[in-house]
């Protein structure tokens, strides 16, 4: 199986921006080639909002650190 690469310039600004550690970088690059060449269904984003919404709401019931406040 190939195991193709890519390389590219990119301005100074952005490089200095990305992890110093080359997997880590490596990795960082992937991952947002694999998210704008295959992004999430809105389904699928609307079910990971779910989840972070109901671990919150989890949190705030527990009162952990949390103090209530009004918004109005």
């Amino acid at each position: 199986m190939p195991n193709p690469r890519i390389q590219f310039r990119i301005p100074t600004e952005l490089f200095e921006q990305l992890p110093s550690n080359p997997n880590e970088r490596s990795h960082l690059l992937k991952r947002l080639l694999e998210e704008h060449y295959n992004p999430k269904k809105p389904e699928g984003e609307l079910a990971d909002l779910k989840v972070r919404v109901e671990a919150l709401e989890r949190k705030l019931g527990d009162g952990v650190g949390v103090r209530s406040s009004s918004f109005s």
